[in-house]
């Protein structure tokens, strides 16, 4: 069995107001985890520009539900991010509770889709810089490509240490500004 990680990366509030409102949702839900069970890890460039990223413990479901009731909530952008199976990395993009981009990289990895659904996992860079101070398009581009299964594994931009594989979230988010809270060994 391979490896399953889910987070959520929010934008512009505090670690505290952030956990705050989950923990919100894990009551709101009956969730049996608290705030002792996740890690966070916080990236402030500047009051208006924290960088949350929670990660959530194995066996956790609603990662989406979590991240769409912060973003909801809060009136923030947020990410909602997985690692399936070790497998793939995708994600769903919600600002003020609205999904406005999402991202897989072998859409059919569960069924095959019609041509029309593939396109809408196909990610837009320009969403998210227009959302996120201080992204430009041109420096997540490459990152948000189709997979082939049989496709020689390459890095998505010399400078990273991930090739398209499941872990190439990480650099991802460290472009996006976020931290993987990896206080665990999982990486």
């Amino acid at each position: 069995m391979g490896v399953f990680i889910s987070m959520t990366c929010a934008f512009g509030k505090s670690e505290d107001e952030v956990t705050k409102c989950l923990n919100e949702f894990f009551q709101l839900e009956n969730e049996n985890i608290g705030l002792t069970d996740i890690e966070v890890c916080t990236r402030n460039t500047s009051e208006e520009n924290y960088k949350v990223t929670i990660l959530y413990p194995s066996g956790f479901y609603k990662w989406d539900n979590a991240s769409k009731y912060i973003s909801e909530k809060l009136k923030i952008p947020v990410f909602s991010f997985h690692i399936h199976d070790g497998d793939l990395w995708m994600y769903l993009f919600f600002e003020k509770g609205q999904l406005i981009d999402k991202f897989n990289p072998l859409p059919d990895y569960w069924d095959k889709i019609s041509s029309e659904e593939r396109k809408t996992w196909e990610g837009k860079p320009q969403v998210i810089a227009d959302k996120i101070t201080g992204v430009e398009a041109f420096q997540i581009k490459k990152y948000l490509t189709n997979w082939d299964y049989d496709s020689a594994l390459r890095k998505a931009y010399p400078q990273d240490e991930f090739e398209n594989e499941a872990w190439q979230v990480i650099d991802f988010m460290d472009k996006l500004g976020f931290v993987y809270p990896s206080n665990d060994g999982i990486l």
